[in-house]
């Protein structure tokens, strides 16, 4: 821990175990998964370089001030608003009761193809992987959606600049349409664009 001593300065009678967030490494495991990756010596040598220069000047922005008590009061009730809402809408969606508008959270409009880049890539890249499981256990709805996504071929989706990569994506989309089963609702006059 890099700013340990001005941590101990700062709050003094701080320990390790009242400073970091209370929870142990399996319930983080249970609530995040296990796909954390620690930062690897490079990074670390970065690190260490950057504690060494000194905060003067434009690197002043770069010293550690302590938070108030009010502060850290502050952010703990605020995390565990956010840990406790984030159960909640977990626990909606597990009982059905989550009804959630395609939005997009960035810009808070709707989702529509063209529009935001990174939304024609989150689309790309969603099929390019459902792709990968040959649309094994998608829902009707999320074929359903992906599929109005791509309706319209007259939009400026920001994919179609990649020829290659365009080409498999219509190849993916079409393999998407032809996962539909009799049984399923998907509009049968969606196609993919070319």
């Amino acid at each position: 821990m890099l700013k340990k001593d001005e941590i101990k300065q700062g709050t003094p009678g701080i320990t390790r175990k009242k400073f970091l967030y209370n929870m142990s490494r399996a319930s983080y495991r249970k609530e995040w998964g296990t796909n954390y990756e620690p930062p690897g010596h490079g990074t670390r040598v970065v690190a260490r370089v950057i504690s060494l220069v000194p905060k003067v000047g434009p690197l002043k922005a770069r010293s550690l001030r302590m938070p108030t008590p009010q502060t850290e009061v502050m952010f703990r009730d605020s995390f565990n608003a956010a840990l406790d809402q984030y159960h909640h809408l977990l626990d909606d969606e597990r009982a059905g009761r989550q009804n959630l508008r395609n939005r997009n959270f960035d810009t808070g409009a709707p989702t529509k193809p063209g529009a935001y880049l990174m939304a024609d890539q989150a689309y790309a890249r969603l099929v390019d992987d459902l792709a990968k499981e040959h649309f094994q256990d998608v829902s009707v709805e999320m074929k359903s959606d992906i599929l109005a996504f791509y309706r319209d071929s007259s939009a400026p989706i920001v994919n179609k600049k990649d020829a290659k990569a365009w080409d498999r994506l219509d190849h993916e989309l079409e393999e998407l349409l032809k996962s539909a089963s009799p049984s399923e609702s998907v509009d049968s006059d969606v196609s993919a664009v070319k």
